[in-house]
């Protein structure tokens, strides 16, 4: 009665372990069906003395079974092999990108680090050069000209001698309109000459046609003049972006 009980409280547990009785039974069956069938070949070959022909059927069966379990993979393997000298050219194409794209970068932050650089050197010019033209008169502009290999405007100064590295806009007579700033460069106190060279020509053309002239005609531009040189005018006037732009005939150092 307590093995009956025990069977009716679990009966999960019975139908799992019939199945496995079940199981058991087919694979004996099948694993003694395949031996006996291989036996009787075997003894048959023996007496047709035909055993040869019976390791021959062995051998092709076995090599059979080997192919239909590892053909896919031989298949795959395959591929595989096939696709490998690909794969490698890829991977040498994109070290080669990541390569260049390193260098890129580092390219890049080395000219952000010269534009800051050359910024804060612009800057800190600009305001030397304000407190300096704040300082005196500005000269009166008489010539064209060069000065070591560089174009420059020639003012003359009366008794207000200008400072080097001074800077002046040049500006209309009558509009006030701003063609570029001009930095002192050398100042001849024999014939109160100053030399000033362009370091940031707003007005291109403006330029480039003193310079294309300079050569025959060494007059001064006519109704331009130079004023003192003002940080806050030179931010409005050019638009924040004093980057000291040059012309084609026209040196224009900074």
């Amino acid at each position: 009665m307590d093995k009956l009980a025990r069977t009716v409280q679990h009966p999960g547990r019975a139908a799992a372990g019939a199945g496995n009785v079940a199981n058991y039974l087919k694979r004996f069956w099948a694993v003694f069906g395949s031996l006996a069938g291989v036996v009787g070949l075997y003894l048959g070959a023996v007496q047709v003395k035909l055993t040869v022909a019976f390791w021959v059927v062995v051998a092709i069966s076995a090599f059979v079974a080997l192919v239909s379990i590892g053909g896919k993979w031989l298949f795959e393997a395959h591929a595989k092999l096939r696709t490998y000298p690909r794969l490698l050219e890829r991977a040498a194409q994109l070290e080669t990108e990541v390569e260049a794209l390193s260098d890129a970068l580092d390219a890049s932050k080395d000219e952000r680090e010269a534009a800051l650089e050359a910024g804060i050197t612009e800057g800190r010019a600009q305001i030397r050069g304000a407190i300096l033209s704040s300082m005196t008169e500005p000269p009166l502009l008489t010539l064209l000209g060069r000065f070591q290999e560089v174009f420059v405007l020639i003012a003359k100064y009366e008794s207000s001698r200008p400072y080097p590295r001074s800077r002046y806009l040049v500006v209309g007579s009558e509009t006030g309109e701003v063609k570029g700033s001009v930095e002192v460069v050398h100042v001849d106190d024999t014939k109160k000459n100053v030399f000033l060279k362009c370091v940031d020509a707003q007005n291109s053309e403006f330029w480039e046609h003193l310079a294309s002239r300079q050569g025959y005609d060494a007059s001064p531009p006519v109704g331009v003049e130079l004023a003192r040189y003002d940080t806050s005018d030179v931010a409005v006037t050019n638009a924040g972006a004093n980057l000291r732009p040059t012309a084609k005939g026209l040196e224009v150092q900074g």
